[in-house]
C-alpha cells in the first residue's frame, strides 16, 4: 500500500474516533444531567472505543509521516495533543462522579477538541 492511501486510512480512523469519542461525551453528559442513570455502559464504551481509534489513526499517520520523512521525532503540538487526549479520556470520570459541573466539563471538552484541531491543522510550534 502507498504512503498517500496508508496516510488516509488512518486519517479516517482518527476522524471517526473523534467522533465516536464526542458523541459518547454528549451521552454522558446528558446521561449525568438527568440524574446520572445506571444504564450508560454503552456510551461510556464509545468512548473507550473512539479514544483507541484517535490514538490508533494518530500514531498510525506518525509512522508514515516519518517514514517519508515529513516528520522527525516528536514534535511539541504532538505532545500537546496527547496532553488533551488524556484530559478527554479523564473526562468520563467528572461526568460520573461530578455531575453537578455537567456544563463546566462539556465546555472543557470542547475547548480542548478545538485546541486539539488548531494544534493538528497550524502546527504554531
Amino acid at each position: 500500500m502507498d504512503p498517500n492511501t496508508k496516510l488516509m486510512l488512518y486519517r479516517t480512523i482518527h476522524v471517526v474516533g473523534i467522533i465516536l469519542s464526542f458523541v459518547s461525551l454528549g451521552a454522558l453528559a446528558t446521561i449525568a444531567a438527568r440524574g446520572g442513570e445506571k444504564r450508560s455502559k454503552l456510551p461510556a464504551i464509545g468512548h473507550g472505543v473512539g479514544l483507541f481509534l484517535v490514538l490508533l489513526g494518530g500514531f498510525g499517520m506518525l509512522a508514515v509521516l516519518q517514514k517519508i520523512g515529513m516528520i522527525q521525532g516528536w514534535p511539541p503540538w504532538l505532545i500537546v495533543k496527547l496532553l488533551l487526549w488524556i484530559g478527554l479520556g479523564g473526562a468520563i470520570a467528572l461526568f460520573k462522579r461530578r455531575p453537578d459541573m455537567v456544563k463546566a466539563t462539556m465546555g472543557g471538552c470542547i475547548a480542548f477538541g478545538i485546541t486539539a484541531v488548531v494544534m493538528a491543522v497550524f502546527k504554531p510550534f
